[in-house]
């Protein structure tokens, strides 16, 4: 965040968490978050009645802030979020604020003064809910995180079912390479990134552990298995040749057991391992969002509570 908005928000109290900062203005609670290139996504927490009219609201709104303002309508909760660059940030923040929440209270678009948990008035907090803060009643934030944190902790895993699940996935992320090399004749190295992400994704339909074990398991197991499409295609080029199917077999079982043909084997499959760790860095994703990941996110959801009072 740049050091005039900065300034900025200090000068209407706003409060800085991480990588969010959050204010409230005429009730309405603001939640700023700095998205790529240094644009500024500002969310705010209000809610509806069934009559009011999302397309009236955005007409109300200035020209030059309208086709960039989004509007999601959802259980009585109007989400509005807008993207401010960094050229412009400094120069119509207050502006932005003061002419949306005018388009709100033209529309009956009120803020959201009830706890997001009990749905209760007499607010006494404030905590991030969804990537934007909200009001709460403390006592309800805290209950909701514990209960999250058991409901997390409750969940049966099993490194043995996530074995064999991964090992299905990966026979299900071999088939369009397989497919391809027996149709078409030929092997395309992108779709080697699709088999970490398959092994991965039914380790987890499984039920398997997430953490380092799940890597080992999917490293393990995409490297078997573009050994296996490299075997499959070398035994296929062997026939090709005139080779019959038992005798290729038995010549590339004689190229594995060779050292220089492993050697030759591995450096002419760049591409192949080049996409494979494409797609384990995907994969990387998914296991970081392990069992200890969400508690450390629930936890850190409790250090966003705020004591606040509505005036």
């Amino acid at each position: 965040m740049n050091k005039k908005f900065f300034e900025i928000l200090q000068d209407k109290s706003f409060m800085f968490f991480g990588s969010y900062a959050t204010g409230v203005i005429d009730n309405y609670v603001i939640t700023i978050t700095h998205t790529q290139y240094s644009n500024y996504s500002v969310l705010f927490s209000t809610e509806i009645n069934d009559s009011v009219d999302l397309k009236k609201v955005k007409s109300d709104f200035k020209q030059q802030y309208g086709k960039k303002l989004e509007l999601t309508k959802a259980n009585n909760q109007l989400g509005a979020s807008y993207v401010f660059s960094k050229r412009n940030d400094t120069e119509h923040f207050s502006e932005f604020v003061n002419e949306i929440i005018s388009a709100f209270k033209n529309n009956d678009v009120r803020p959201s003064t009830n706890c997001f948990v009990c749905n209760q008035s007499s607010i006494d907090s404030l905590c991030i809910d969804n990537d934007r803060f909200k009001f709460v009643h403390e006592v309800c934030a805290k209950q909701q995180i514990t209960d999250n944190i058991d409901v997390i902790s409750s969940r049966k895993t099993s490194y043995l079912l996530g074995t064999v699940g991964a090992f299905l996935g990966m026979i299900i992320g071999i088939l369009p390479s397989v497919l391809t090399i027996l149709l078409a004749e030929t092997i395309y190295s992108v779709l080697f990134m699709i088999i970490p992400v398959s092994i991965i994704y039914f380790y987890k339909i499984f039920k398997g552990k997430l953490g380092l074990y799940s890597l080992i398991v999917t490293i393990i197991m995409s490297l078997v298995s573009v050994v296996f499409m490299q075997y499959l295609v070398i035994v296929l080029v062997f026939m090709e040749m005139g080779t019959s199917i038992s005798d290729s077999f038995a010549l590339c079982n004689m190229l594995y057991m060779n050292l220089e043909g492993i050697i030759e084997i591995i450096t002419s499959s760049g591409s192949e391992y080049t996409f494979l760790v494409i797609g384990l860095f995907f994969t990387w994703q998914t296991i970081s969002a392990s069992h200890k990941g969400e508690v450390n996110n629930q936890k850190n959801i409790s250090k966003s509570i705020i004591s606040w009072k509505i005036n």
